[in-house]
C-alpha cells in the first residue's frame, strides 16, 4: 500500500469488511466525556431519532442539537439520514416538539401545586437526581394528553412496528415464532418464562389489532393498545434486568430457534423510546432548560449520493492483499495453497469480485451520524452543538472508526455504538472535511487512522473466520421505571 492513503483506499477496505462476517451479539460502545445535562440529552435523541422512522426498512435517521451564542439562543434540532429526510417526517419532528412543550408545562404545573417553591428550584439543578413518574397521580386531564401524545407516535413509527413482527423466520415471522416458541414452554414457577407468558397474549392481540387496521388504531380500541404497548416495555425491561435471565430460561425451555433477546429487545423499542422523551418533557431540569420558553427550530440537512470508483473486478484478490500486508498480520491469511488446491473461493477478496463483477462506479451517501457531525463542526464558530448524535440504529463499523479517528484528533462526537457491521457502498467523508475545514494535516491523520484500523479488523476477523472454517473442516443484544396505572387486565388481552 502506498505510503499515501486515499479516501479510495478506505472505502475499500470497507467493500472488503463485507465479505467477513462478524459476531454482532455484543454491541460496541465507548466512554463519553459529556456533561450531566448532555448525557442525559444522549438519550432523548436517541429516542427521537428512533421514532422518526416511518419505512419498513432501510431508513436510518441521526438527529442532532445545536444552540446560538449570545442573544440567539434559540434551539436546533437537525435531522439527518441515508437518504432524504422526508418533509412529513420534518413535520413529524416538529409536532413532536410542539407537544413535549405542552406536556412539560402541564407537568411543571402538577409540580408547582404539589411542591414547595424551594422544592422546585433543588429539582431544575443540572445534578439532581430524577425522580420517576407516576402516572397514578396525573389528573384525568394529563393523562388524556398523554396519550394523545403516544397514539400520534405509533401511528407514525407503526410500520416500522410491524415489520419486527413480520420479519422472516425460518418459514413463519419472529412473532408467530415468539407465540410457538412460548406456547410449548410448561408453565413453570420462573420468573422468566411467567414473564414471556404474559407478553405472548398481549402481542398475539397486538398482531391480531395490525391485520384488521393497516393504517391507524380505531378510537375504541386506543386504550387497551397503548396499555399493551406499555405492559410489553415492562415486561421486558424485567425480564432483562433479571440476573443470569437466559441461564434461568434455559433451565426450564429448549432454546429459542430465534435470537430472543433482540426479538424482545426490538418489540419494547418504540414504547421505551416514548418514555424516554415523556420523561425529558416530566424533567424539571431538562425542561427548564430546552423546552421551557425556549424557541426551537428543526431542519433536515441534504445528502446527496456520491460516486465511488471501483477497481477491475479481477483486483479485489490483490488490493486484499495489500490491505492485509499494511496490517503486518500473519501471512498464512495471503498463502497461495489455498488456490494451488482448487480453493480459490476460500480466499480473501475473490467473493467480492464475483458479487461487483463488470461495475465501474456505484453510488452512496456520506452516512447520516458523520455527515451531521462534520456540519457541525463547521458551524461551531457561530453555534455550540451537543457533542451526541442521536441515532436510530447502531452505527456499522465504518462510521464508528471513522468518528473515533475524530475524537483522537480532537473532533468529539459520539453515537451510542456501533452493530460492528460493514456495509457496502459505503461513502468516505473526504469533502465534508474540507467543508468543515478541517486542517490538511488533521486530514491525513484522521485518513490514516481509519484505514489502519479498518486494515487490522479486517486481518482479525479473516483470520478469526479462517480458523472457524479449519474447524469446520475438521470436525465435519434503559433507565427507571414508570409506576403505572393500569385500566385493562390480561384477560382483555386473551379475549
Amino acid at each position: 500500500m502506498s505510503a499515501s492513503i486515499s479516501n479510495t483506499d478506505c472505502e475499500r477496505v470497507v467493500a472488503l469488511l463485507t465479505e467477513v462476517s462478524v459476531d454482532t451479539s455484543v454491541p460496541r460502545t465507548c466512554e463519553t466525556d459529556l456533561d450531566p445535562i448532555q448525557d442525559r440529552l444522549s438519550k432523548v435523541l436517541d429516542a427521537l431519532a428512533s421514532l422518526l422512522v416511518s419505512r419498513p426498512t432501510k431508513e436510518v435517521i441521526a438527529v442532532g442539537l445545536q444552540t446560538g451564542s449570545g442573544s440567539n439562543l434559540c434551539y436546533t434540532l437537525t435531522l439527518a439520514s441515508n437518504e432524504s429526510v422526508t418533509r412529513t417526517t420534518v413535520a413529524h419532528c416538529r409536532r413532536i416538539m410542539k407537544h413535549l412543550k405542552q406536556l412539560g408545562l402541564e407537568f411543571y404545573k402538577l409540580r408547582k401545586n404539589t411542591c414547595h417553591q424551594t422544592a422546585l428550584k433543588d429539582m431544575e439543578g443540572e445534578r439532581a437526581d430524577s425522580s420517576d413518574m407516576d402516572e397514578t397521580k396525573f389528573p384525568e386531564s394529563l393523562r388524556l394528553m398523554v396519550d394523545s401524545f403516544k397514539a400520534d407516535l405509533y401511528k407514525f413509527s407503526m410500520p416500522k412496528f410491524r415489520q419486527r413482527l413480520n420479519k422472516k423466520c425460518g418459514l413463519t415471522t419472529r412473532g408467530a415464532a415468539f407465540h410457538s416458541y412460548v406456547t410449548e414452554i410448561p408453565d413453570r414457577c420462573c420468573p422468566i418464562v411467567r414473564g414471556l407468558k404474559d407478553i405472548n397474549p398481549i402481542l398475539s392481540w397486538l398482531t391480531k389489532i395490525l391485520q384488521q387496521f393497516h393504517w391507524e388504531i380505531p378510537e375504541n380500541k386506543r386504550d387497551i393498545f397503548l396499555e399493551g404497548m406499555d405492559r410489553i416495555s415492562d415486561i421486558v425491561r424485567e425480564v432483562l434486568e433479571t440476573s443470569n435471565w437466559k441461564v434461568k430460561l434455559a433451565n426450564v425451555a429448549s432454546a429459542p430457534p430465534f435470537p430472543l433477546e433482540r426479538f424482545l429487545r426490538k418489540i419494547s423499542s418504540i414504547p421505551n423510546a416514548i418514555e424516554t422523551l415523556i420523561k425529558c418533557a416530566y424533567s424539571p431540569r431538562l425542561y427548564h432548560r430546552f423546552l421551557f420558553g425556549q424557541e426551537l427550530e428543526v431542519k433536515s440537512l441534504r445528502n446527496q449520493p456520491r460516486n465511488i470508483k471501483l477497481p477491475p473486478s479481477n483486483q479485489w484478490m490483490e488490493i486484499s492483499k495489500q490491505v492485509l500486508a499494511n496490517s503486518a498480520t500473519d501471512r498464512s491469511l495471503q498463502d497461495e495453497e489455498n488456490e494451488e488446491n482448487g480453493k480459490e473461493a476460500n480466499l480473501p477478496g475473490h467473493s467480492l469480485s464475483l458479487k461487483l463483477s463488470g461495475m465501474d462506479i456505484v453510488r452512496a451517501p456520506v452516512h447520516c451520524e458523520c455527515v451531521l457531525a462534520l456540519k457541525f463542526l463547521g458551524e461551531n464558530l457561530t453555534v455550540r452543538s451537543v457533542q451526541y448524535i442521536g441515532v436510530s440504529k447502531l452505527s456499522c463499523i465504518s462510521c464508528w472508526v471513522f468518528l473515533k479517528a475524530l475524537r483522537d484528533n480532537g473532533i468529539a462526537f459520539y453515537t451510542k455504538g456501533s452493530h460492528s457491521k460493514a456495509y457496502f457502498p459505503w461513502k468516505f467523508p473526504d469533502l465534508e472535511m474540507n467543508w468543515a475545514m478541517v486542517p490538511n494535516e488533521s486530514q491525513t491523520r484522521i485518513t490514516m487512522s481509519f484505514f489502519n484500523t479498518m486494515s487490522q479488523i479486517y486481518a482479525q476477523r479473516l483470520h478469526e473466520q479462517e480458523m472457524m472454517r479449519k474447524l469446520s473442516d475438521n470436525t465435519t443484544g434503559s433507565g427507571s421505571g414508570t409506576r403505572r396505572a393500569w385500566r385493562f387486565t390480561m384477560e382483555d388481552f386473551r379475549r
